[in-house]
Parts: structure tokens; C-alpha cells; sequence
């Protein structure tokens, strides 16, 4: 793959590039990922599982990008390429759930004995068929867009992208603007669920996905000590609802295989019952630790960072019913973390009311400044990082 389509960070453009160059800049390179790896992921994974992995994270960095300018670009055929990404996106999720399984499967399996040692040799088992249906379904996402079919339809969507971005967004900075603070707040209204829903912790942690590709893709608008920093943070939240998302996955691979059994006794079904259990109460576990730091001051200040990194009007985490039953400490942080927002807020307040006073208001799209691990689970997600 070329060094510039694998790139993570946005570079060749500043806050005040104009829209449209900045759209076809930051879309390029990730649709030309895309389009690179989907051949590797068809015809090589067994020769590097990596590939399914790198094409998986490559659809959503794209998938990001348009949600990013997507308002700048021709309706038909934005919506043409989300449903193309997302097609290749879910193929090769498929595929990648199953390599994740099968990593952790045979990490344990070498220090595993009596049942459990029989329950991951007949997970693994069960999972290699998995895996073969996958494998087969992405090939069939292959064929339906090869590279030159899919360069065609890639070239269509960069040529509809309009000369002007919408009004707020005429420059890259201008369309930080609007996109991140948008994604923070479906993450907040997600959070503000019932986080006991593992449905509800699948949803924050696909909008966290959202939001650190995002931050990818505006780095330019960033500080680089703040942008590394807040990265670092995100990152930090996607591996904790990434270890729950494998806990969950776990759980129900394990329901799935004893529902297969029955009431089957043996060795397996023995060792599928009492890891069944383990998993469950990490799982509990793990995601009480999560809920608890979401109310913690650290993620309200982690909202605060990006709105004051990017100069946008500050977004607060909502907070859940679940809170309530947190106790008085965790009340203590939300409201030292509620301070920090109100003095941004009136901090802000303040220097628009200076601007209209000098007749400024906020007219220019260059932010002030100018441009600028927790553990997982058992399996982990191999030398690539989470997807």
C-alpha cells in the first residue's frame, strides 16, 4: 500500500484551506486505502490476517471523511459511497471479529487444562468454519467492486464535491467546527442511555471511533501537544469499550455454542458453562469501570479540551440515570467538571461580545492558536490496534 494512502494524520493542508481543496485532500488518500487493501484482504489473508484489519480501519477513516464533508458534496453520490463503505466495512468486519476470537481462543488454549482446555479446542474449531464464511463473503464484496470499477467510483464522488463548503464551513477550520462538536454530541445523547445496554456501549463506542478519526482528519486545526493529548485520551476510551465490545462478543459466542450443545454433558460443555461465567462478570465488571469513568471529571474535561482546541462552543456530557447510584464522589467530579464548562461558556460569551464590540464577530476560520492504553481483553486486537 503507498505510503500516503496509509497515512493516519491529515497533512498538505492548513485551517484556512478552502473547503473543497481541503475535502479533496483529506477523502483522497482514504478512499485510495480502501481501494488498495480490498484486493489484499480478498486474496491474501492467509497469508496476513493484518490485511482484513488494515481494510476494516481504512472503510471507517473513509466512512469519517465523508461524514465530514459530507455536506459539501453532490447528496447522490455521498450517499452512493456510505453505502459502498459500508458494504466493504461489514464484510470485512465479519471477517476481522473472527480473527480477534480466534487470537484470544489460542492465547488461553496454551495454558488451559481439563474442561476449559476442551472448550477452546472446540470454540476454535466451531470458529474455523466461521472464519471460511467470511473470508467467502468478502471475496464476493471483492469482486462486486474491483479496482478499477471502484477508482471510477471513487474519481465521481471526488468531482462532486462542490467549490464552496456550507455556510459555517468554507475552510478546513470552519468545517472542524462543525463536524467534531456534531459527533460529541450524538456521543453525549449515546451516554445519556442506559449504559447497563450493552446495545447502548456498542453505539458510544462506534461514535468514539468516529470521533478519533475525526480528530485524525482536523489535526492541522490542532496544537500539536493538545491534539496528542487529547488523541491519547479517545484512544484510551475506545480500548475501554473495545475489551467490553470483546467481553460481550465472547459472551455470546459462548451462549451460541452451548445452545448447540443442549443438555450435552462432557468435558466441553462443562468448561463452555464455567467460562460463560468468568466472562459474564468481567464483562459487569469492566463495564461499571467504564460508566464510572464517563462520570469522572477526566471525560468532562476531555470535552472541553477539543471544543477549546478547536474554538467551537463547548458541548457537556450528559449525564445517565445511572449516575445516581455513584455515589457523592462521583457528584463531586461532575460538578467541578460542570464549573470548567460554565467558565468556558462565559469565557466564550465574553470574546464574542468583545469581537461585536471592534465590529469582528467570527468571521475568520483559523482557530486561536493557528493551525496547529488502557489494558483490553484477553485477546487484544493483534499488532494493528483496535479497528
Amino acid at each position: 500500500m503507498s505510503k500516503r494512502a496509509g497515512r493516519k494524520w491529515v497533512k498538505g493542508v492548513e485551517p484556512s484551506t478552502p473547503f473543497a481543496e481541503a475535502a479533496r485532500a483529506v477523502l483522497a488518500p482514504r478512499l485510495e486505502a480502501v481501494a488498495e487493501l480490498l484486493p489484499l484482504a480478498c486474496g491474501h489473508a492467509n497469508d496476513d490476517v493484518e490485511h482484513v484489519h488494515r481494510l476494516r480501519v481504512a472503510t471507517r477513516r473513509a466512512g469519517a471523511a465523508l461524514a465530514a464533508f459530507g455536506a459539501g458534496i453532490r447528496r447522490s453520490e455521498a450517499e452512493k459511497a456510505r453505502r459502498r463503505l459500508r458494504r466493504i466495512r461489514r464484510a470485512a468486519g465479519k471477517a476481522r471479529e473472527c480473527d480477534v476470537m480466534a487470537d484470544a481462543f489460542r492465547a488461553r488454549l496454551a495454558t488451559a487444562e481439563g474442561a476449559e482446555r476442551a472448550a477452546f479446542e472446540h470454540l476454535l474449531t466451531q470458529l474455523i468454519h466461521r472464519r471460511a464464511e467470511a473470508q467467502a463473503e468478502l471475496e464476493a464484496i471483492g469482486r462486486r467492486y474491483r479496482p478499477a470499477k471502484l477508482a471510477r467510483r471513487n474519481g465521481r464522488l471526488l468531482d462532486a464535491i462542490r467549490a464552496r463548503g456550507p455556510k459555517g464551513a468554507r475552510t478546513f477550520a470552519g468545517a472542524a467546527r462543525l463536524a467534531i462538536p456534531r459527533v460529541q454530541r450524538k456521543l453525549s445523547l449515546a451516554a445519556a442511555n442506559d449504559l447497563s445496554d450493552l446495545t447502548h456501549l456498542h453505539e458510544l463506542r462506534i461514535l468514539g471511533k468516529r470521533l478519533r478519526y475525526e480528530l485524525e482528519i482536523f489535526a492541522p486545526c490542532l496544537e500539536a501537544g493538545l491534539r496528542d493529548d487529547i488523541y491519547a485520551r479517545v484512544e484510551a476510551m475506545q480500548e475501554r469499550l473495545g475489551s467490553i465490545n470483546d467481553r460481550y462478543d465472547m459472551t455470546l459466542t459462548l451462549d451460541s455454542e452451548l445452545a448447540e450443545l443442549g443438555s450435552a454433558e462432557g468435558e466441553a460443555a462443562a468448561g463452555l458453562r464455567a467460562l460463560l461465567a468468568v466472562e459474564r462478570a468481567e464483562l459487569e465488571r469492566e463495564r461499571a469501570a467504564f460508566v464510572a469513568w464517563w462520570h469522572s471529571a477526566d471525560a468532562g474535561s476531555l470535552f472541553t479540551d477539543i471544543d477549546t482546541a478547536i474554538g467551537a462552543d463547548p458541548v457537556e456530557p450528559v449525564r445517565s440515570e445511572e449516575s445516581e447510584a455513584l455515589g457523592p464522589q462521583l457528584d463531586a467530579a461532575l460538578a467541578d467538571a460542570g464549573s470548567r464548562l460554565l467558565t468556558l461558556e462565559e469565557g466564550a460569551t465574553n470574546g464574542r461580545a468583545h469581537d461585536a464590540a471592534n465590529g469582528s464577530g467570527r468571521a475568520s476560520d483559523v482557530p486561536p492558536g493557528g493551525p496547529a492504553r488502557a489494558t483490553g481483553s484477553a485477546g487484544g486486537r493483534g499488532k494493528g490496534g483496535r479497528s
